[in-house]
């Protein structure tokens, strides 16, 4: 990347926590009070999604759950998607004698997780319409060949290299210019509109090519400028600006043509506005040279965070990556903050909440005792530290559903950025694992909010016997690392997975509980008569038309056989049209599903065709569980 001090201007797309948080909170009124008998058949989610992400931070276990308490312990260094990065051996495309078949050729083989490339436009880019992704192809084949996921950047003009413009755009005029030691490029006529056309073309191919492609971690916009850095600040030369109109264009090709993958831009460019784009990070590739101006200087805020304070964008890595590069100058001397320039690595770190990093020095170095182990510090710091210090398991028996909670605490400086599914598994004596994939988001685990999560399993499938409780986080990538948790029980008992505890399913089995709940059943919410008693076993496939109007809701029924009752009744219902779960308890009879006054209950409005899963779970005074009854039930004209 750059060799200098940049000052340089930026781009590209925006966050989403707050409407990750707006969808949560939306759902949680839709499924107490879903539109009234509105058809909503249309909308369903995944039914293999079994998890619910609680709107509470926190939530007491049941009295009767087990609870697993979990010690802490640094997650391993190569981690995805975080961390120091080098550039992937191959770099030098014009070395004949590349070979493939080759691994880790530096002197340090530093765990990480990723690797950085660069491909010249013109290797690419034949015509306005016509592509050849050969070269990228070869990098993310290899890079993929040793488990890792790359980051990448598409360029035209890198000083010292050569120029990277596509020989059908010969006729763009080429300035010639000799700052940073360049002989060989050229600054392009940004201005040009055949140089314009074939560039936003480019990032519409690129987008169908790669967003969905799990190789790539992470892309860089590219394009513009020196080293694709989005300036031309060259004092020696003079060369043409960019024009901010050709950045705002450049960002909304990239915002169209990338749904799922995260574009970082160099920083803040004057006249474009950043703030609107989602999936935009950022990259500061003088990282700790010119990264935070802690003297608080006028004349120093061109500095990276500066300029992203400058543009507000101090909280974008809240939702969208920071990355970047150590600056090349300080490589070898950052690792003890022993450098004649330059800043604290630390509060650099602190300050950017930065995820990646270029820092090709580390591997190459041969670096070792104190030297390597506080490199391997520094390393560590970047991105997220997820840990999991307790969950909870209800008891569990054989046809009955497996419900428990699970709380989680970044100890890191930023989010995970990227959906990908989290997974609870049970694996039985034998080492059989039968697992279920959540409906949980780890983007939205933030630095000091810990969560607590809420799983319900209604038809868990699991037979009478001894069980290990165990978490996941697969890589989208076949064959690359899993996200692993800053835990002593990861990879204790399997690799990639969180061992979280040992726990038994019973056979069903034992005395009657005044707590058992045997029947639940659907009531005229007026007057409380019954109107079905609905099955435990199937669904309950209810005529909406055949109510006549009336609004109905459910009473809970313990067991008739046992002398006294439940002291509380909790009702659990969840939706498969909205993901979340959704608890509330009732502290005396008729044990009404939304509370009631006198025979008169609240009434249930529902959706038609979604299904919907109620379970009634009775409480004794001491607070142990009694034996729960499930339904699943779906509304119909």
């Amino acid at each position: 990347m750059n060799h200098h001090p940049s000052n340089a201007p930026t781009a590209n797309p925006k966050p989403r926590y707050l409407l990750r948080s707006a969808v949560a909170a939306v759902a949680v009124s839709v499924l107490l009070a879903c539109g009234g008998g509105g058809d909503s058949s249309n909308v369903a989610s995944p039914a293999s999604v079994v998890g619910s992400q609680e709107i509470e931070t926190a939530r007491a276990a049941p009295a009767s759950a087990q609870v697993f308490n979990l010690s802490y312990k640094d997650a391993p260094l190569d981690n995805p998607l975080k961390g120091f990065l080098p550039y992937q051996p191959w770099f030098d495309r014009n070395n004949p004698n590349d070979d493939p078949t080759q691994r880790d050729v530096y002197k340090n083989v530093i765990p990480h997780s990723m690797e950085w490339f660069y491909v010249p436009l013109k290797d690419i880019q034949k015509d306005y319409n016509t592509f050849d992704w050969t070269e990228v192809e070869k990098n993310l084949k290899q890079i993929k060949g040793r488990g890792r996921q790359a980051a990448l950047r598409i360029y035209i003009d890198y000083p010292g290299n050569d120029y990277g413009l596509p020989d059908f755009l010969a006729h763009v005029p080429k300035y010639a210019y000799s700052d940073y030691g360049n002989k060989k490029s050229f600054s392009p006529d940004y201005t040009h509109p055949d140089l314009q056309r074939a560039v936003l073309s480019f990032i519409a191919a690129f987008g169908k090519q790669y967003d969905n492609d799990a190789r790539v971690g992470f892309v860089t916009a590219g394009l513009l400028g020196f080293w694709g850095e989005w300036h031309t600040y060259a004092p020696d030369s003079s060369v043409g600006d960019i024009p901010p109109q050709l950045m705002q264009d450049v960002l909304e090709a990239y915002n169209s043509a990338f749904a799922n993958k995260m574009i970082h831009a160099r920083g803040p460019a004057g006249g474009v506005d950043m703030k609107k784009y989602t999936r935009l990070g950022f990259h500061d590739d003088s990282f700790a040279l010119s990264t935070v101006n802690v003297t608080s200087n006028p004349s120093l805020n061109w500095y990276f965070w500066p300029k992203m304070q400058g543009a507000g964008l101090q909280d974008n890595w809240k939702t969208e990556p920071m990355g970047g590069e150590v600056y090349p100058g300080i490589q070898g001397c950052i690792w003890n903050n022993s450098c004649s320039k330059g800043q604290s690595f630390d509060v650099a770190v602190a300050t950017t909440h930065a995820s990646w990093l270029i820092n090709h020095g580390a591997f190459t170095g041969g670096y070792t005792g104190d030297k390597l182990q506080q490199t391997l510090k520094q390393h560590h710091s970047l991105g997220y530290t997820l840990h999991v210090p307790k969950a909870s398991l209800e008891p569990a028996q054989t046809g009955q559903a497996l419900r428990g909670t699970v709380s989680i605490e970044n100890r890191g400086v930023a989010p995970f950025y990227y959906p990908w599914a989290v997974q609870l598994a049970a694996v039985d004596t034998t080492g059989k694992l039968k697992t279920w994939t959540m409906g949980w988001d780890l983007r939205t685990v933030l630095p000091g909010a810990p969560s607590t999560w809420a799983f319900d399993i209604p038809n868990h499938g699991l037979a009478a016997g001894n069980y290990t409780l165990m978490m996941s986080v697969p890589n989208p990538m076949e064959g690359g690392r899993a996200l692993r948790f800053a835990n002593t029980t990861q990879d204790q008992n399997r690799a990639d997975w969180l061992s979280v505890g040992a726990f038994t399913v019973g056979d069903g089995s034992g005395p009657v509980n005044a707590s058992d709940i045997t029947s639940l059943v659907l009531v005229n919410a007026s007057n409380g008569t019954p109107i079905q008693t609905l099955s435990s076993t199937g669904r309950n496939e209810i005529s909406y038309s055949a109510l006549n109007g009336q609004s109905f809701s459910i009473r809970a029924l313990p067991d008739a056989t046992a002398s006294g009752g439940p002291k509380s009744v909790k009702f659990r219902i969840t939706a498969s049209h909205v993901p979340t779960v959704i608890e509330r308890k009732e502290g005396a009879s008729p044990w009404a599903l939304l509370g009631n006054v006198g025979s008169v209950y609240t009434p249930w409005n529902v959706n038609l065709g979604p299904e919907y899963v109620v379970t009634a779970t009775g409480y004794s005074g001491d607070g142990q569980a009694g034996k729960p009854l499930t339904v699943t039930i779906q509304f119909r004209r």
